[in-house]
């Protein structure tokens, strides 16, 4: 894997100016005001940088017309991890997969958009292991959201000062372990949570208090931004968030009596597993699987701020 994720490192570089959303640990301006990033070739260390659209007056005083932001996700890019990809994911077609990731998603993403990425972003066990992989995925155009999965070591044992230490000089990455928080543009406000999934029913107790804390976390944040009254409700799980029955868990009932419009998630891989959680609406709530072999490595629309378009999957 000689030109892989974890076999191209880049300089640092600054950090680009601006806040992290709330819950949410990484530098980057908001997503209405940060500068495009256009597509790197995967043989470049590091990327020219140009200006973004311009959303001030333009010739004679005509105001020109704010960039549209989508919103996408997908899940499961298990990047290398400084190593050969998983032996056990090749069954499922996934031979470098990351090519296949990297075409589609400069087919796919423009640089203003943002990538919610529901968990296992990548192998690494640490933060300094997760470096190179994380620098290919900032690489990437649009802003990306990483949300924990059960494979991502390197997030889920990290603490917050390590995590923004690790996360300043990849600007357009933003990483939590869970909560909610919004984003605005164009008028529109809308509400990303991320949890890793349902607390399990059984196993090491404090694995469970883990779970059962994530879980409460996100739903004060939900409750706090509620009285923002956002457009749009969506909620990143990496496990399913409930079965293929729809019968209720811990966080599905959350999800219901929080409103939310969607829930997407990962972890599951062959066409075995996909039928293994939730599809379609139930209660109220649109369940799509964005796993990446589900998705065919292509990252899946769920919002476009200028249009009504939501939960187009990809094709």
């Amino acid at each position: 894997m000689g030109d892989g994720p974890a076999a191209r490192a880049r300089p640092p570089r600054p950090p680009a100016p601006g806040a992290a959303h709330r819950g949410a640990v990484g530098r980057h301006p908001p997503l209405a005001d940060r500068a495009a990033q256009p597509a790197a070739d995967p043989a470049h260390h590091r990327p020219a940088h140009r200006p973004g659209p311009a959303t001030g007056p333009g010739p004679g005083g005509v105001a020109r017309p704010a960039p549209t932001v989508k919103i996408f996700a997908i899940g499961d890019l298990h990047l290398p991890g400084r190593s050969e990809y998983h032996a056990w994911m090749r069954p499922y077609g996934w031979a470098a997969h990351y090519q296949q990731i990297a075409a589609r998603w400069r087919q796919t993403i423009a640089p203003q958009d943002l990538v919610i990425v529901c968990g296992d972003t990548t192998a690494a066990p640490t933060t300094a292991a997760a470096v190179p992989d994380l620098q290919w995925l900032d690489r990437m155009p649009g802003m990306k959201l990483l949300t924990p999965g059960n494979h991502d070591g390197w997030l889920n044992h990290a603490t917050r000062t390590r995590l923004t230490a690790t996360l300043a000089d990849t600007p357009t990455i933003q990483a939590t372990h869970h909560g909610a928080r919004i984003i605005s543009h164009q008028h529109q406000r809308i509400l990303i949570g991320a949890v890793i999934g349902p607390p399990p029913t059984s196993g090491p107790p404090k694995a469970l208090a883990r779970a059962r804390r994530a879980l409460e976390h996100l739903d004060a944040d939900l409750s706090d931004l509620a009285s923002m009254d956002p457009h749009l409700r969506i909620v990143a799980s990496h496990y399913p968030p409930c079965g293929p029955d729809q019968a209720p868990t811990e966080l599905s009932e959350l999800l219901e009596a929080h409103r939310i419009d969607l829930c997407v998630y990962g972890h599951l891989h062959g066409r075995g597993q996909h039928a293994a959680g939730p599809h379609g609406t139930h209660r109220g709530v649109r369940y799509l699987l964005c796993s990446s072999d589900h998705l065919r490595f292509t990252p899946a629309l769920l919002h476009d701020t200028t249009t009504t378009t939501h939960w187009s999957p990809a094709p």
